[in-house]
């Protein structure tokens, strides 16, 4: 068989795979997504009184490996807090670099569940998970991740958390997002990842886009890096035609630390009413690139 179609084959079995095991498990219902691409859909779209990651809290992931080995099995821990909150929930999942879920879920006890939106699979709260009337948190969500075959390089695990008031209504409650990168153990790379997490993909004239950009440093000692982002159009030129929406930042990266960098790009109120793609980029001189993430995101 010639080689492209190999390839070709074999990337179709993944993403039946990928389908066949969603299509095994129960339904996220309302709850799908964990602000993850390409929508990056979160809770906000229902509590939506808050934007996103602006209250007191936060949700974390501890536990995901700077390098994961095939068919290994990782304790994890999804962690929310959040001051004044009493009711909590959580999404996880995990992601490769086309789009395939990577891995599978086990939770480590009742408070969660392994289920499937939208052909896609999660790890998400039980109703005992939610622990209602546990003040303040934080909360913790853990789960077993088995890591999947050999090949399936960078894998990013999208989660969000929610704290809840708990007054049976959906205001005075806050979405926390976060997303944490895991390299292959295996695989030849520059040991830095980026990872993108908008708040939005939909922007309306006049307001703004807020990107989380997480970069991730793999490796056992530190290192400098820098980050830049600029636009492209539907034609596939760049916005600045040349250079970057902002000067490029330096990132200083202990060995196995994740920055976080929050960008924001104002719309303007005259902006034509277009879908681009916003790009990163996180390198060193001279015009190394280390690694790079999109997404697409319209203004309305």
């Amino acid at each position: 068989m010639h080689p492209d179609r190999i390839i070709g084959l074999a990337a179709a079995l993944v993403t039946l795979s990928a389908a066949a095991s969603a299509l095994a498990q129960p339904s996220c219902g309302i709850e799908g997504g964990a602000a993850d691409p390409p929508t990056f859909a979160n809770c906000t779209g229902c509590h939506n009184d808050h934007l996103p990651n602006s209250g007191d809290g936060s949700v974390r992931l501890s536990g995901v490996p700077l390098a994961w080995s095939a068919g290994s099995t990782y304790r994890i821990a999804g962690i929310l807090a959040d001051p004044g909150q009493r009711l909590w929930g959580f999404h996880v999942t995990a992601i490769d670099g086309s789009g395939h879920d990577a891995g599978s879920f086990v939770p480590a006890d009742a408070n969660t569940t392994a289920c499937s939106s939208g052909g896609r699979l999660y790890l998400s709260q039980t109703g005992q998970g939610r622990r209602g009337g546990t003040l303040d948190g934080p909360v913790s969500f853990d789960f077993d991740w088995v890591a999947p075959s050999a090949g399936r390089g960078a894998i990013v695990f999208y989660a969000q958390g929610i704290a809840c008031n708990f007054d049976g209504m959906e205001v005075g409650d806050f979405t926390y997002t976060t997303a944490v990168a895991t390299l292959e153990a295996s695989s030849p790379g520059s040991n830095v990842s980026l990872v993108l997490q908008p708040d939005s993909t939909s922007v309306s004239r006049g307001t703004d886009l807020v990107v989380r950009t997480r970069v991730e440093n793999h490796d056992t000692t530190a290192r400098s890096v820098f980050v830049a982002s600029r636009l492209r159009r539907p034609s596939g030129q760049t916005y600045p035609n040349s250079g970057f929406l902002q000067p490029p930042i330096r990132v200083d990266l202990a060995a196995g630390e994740q920055a976080l960098r929050t960008f924001i790009l104002h719309v303007p109120a005259n902006a034509p009413l277009l879908t681009v793609s916003y790009e990163t980029l996180v390198g060193v001189a001279p015009r190394t690139l280390l690694a790079q993430d999109s997404f697409s995101f319209s203004v309305r």
